[in-house]
């Protein structure tokens, strides 16, 4: 018990000095999470929504929640690819179990995210969107994104002290399942045929779930939800058990 209540102390001061690292560098550190989805927005709204005509009449309240939640996943994995490289000097100093530090990273997005996704659906609620009875699925939809967050920081972090260049396929990898995660277009405007290719992308359907929960008033499809779940579960396990084994070989090789 004394290991694990350590590890957790050890997890949230790193997380604290995480937050607050970032606020003394950063003036635009918080903010730049709500101006970088409203960028975005604008782009994709004017190119998709309206010169494509390919939006639809609620495509740009499902853009902004799609883009603030991609920026979590993605930003959480990112910031996780070289968590253990650049604490060497730490790591050589004193004995830290490494999935801390991937795990701080994944924390630190999670709690930007949740500030601002909080004031987003409270918006959403004046405006009529967003009814409570589906809202109940929100926290396992929400599970979910921070699983495979967690997962895919994982396996980025723990690999890439053997590989290095890990560090640039993993933008590479994402950029390809953000595109195909439903986030900027609507599924209406795919043809049938190639849904099944869509849903090959877990976060698609994590992205269905969470679009039809906050804009459609819709149920999410449980199935495919529990699906994405035992992957998300699969990739927490492969990478935490990729960490725990070379615990002890990371200071060698970074």
């Amino acid at each position: 018990m004394d290991s694990i209540s350590n590890t957790l102390n050890v997890l949230f001061y790193n997380t604290q000095c995480r937050i607050r690292d970032e606020s003394a560098r950063n003036y635009l550190g918080f903010f730049w999470w709500i101006l970088d989805p409203a960028i975005n927005l604008a782009v994709y709204y004017v190119f998709v929504g309206v010169l494509l005509g390919r939006g639809g009449p609620l495509y740009v309240y499902s853009l902004m929640v799609g883009l603030l939640t991609w920026r979590w996943v993605s930003n959480a994995i990112k910031t996780s690819v070289n968590s253990i490289i650049v604490k060497r000097a730490l790591i050589n100093q004193v004995y830290i179990q490494k999935f801390i530090f991937p795990l701080t990273e994944v924390l630190y997005s999670t709690w930007k995210y949740l500030i601002i996704f909080s004031v987003l659906t409270l918006i959403y609620l004046l405006l009529g969107f967003g009814n409570l009875y589906y809202l109940t699925y929100l926290p396992f939809i929400l599970f979910i994104f921070l699983l495979l967050a967690t997962g895919g920081s994982f396996i980025a972090a723990s690999i890439t002290p053997f590989v290095p260049d890990i560090q640039f396929i993993v933008p590479q990898v994402l950029m390809i399942l953000f595109y195909g995660s439903g986030v900027i277009f609507d599924k209406a405007f795919v043809p049938e045929k190639f849904h099944a290719i869509l849903e090959l992308n877990p976060l698609f359907n994590c992205f269905e779930a969470l679009k039809n929960v906050m804009i459609y008033n819709t149920e999410p499809n449980i199935g495919k939800l529990l699906l994405v779940f035992v992957i998300a579960i699969l990739l927490n396990a492969v990478g935490l058990w990729i960490l725990v084994v070379n615990d002890r070989r990371y200071p060698k090789v970074i």
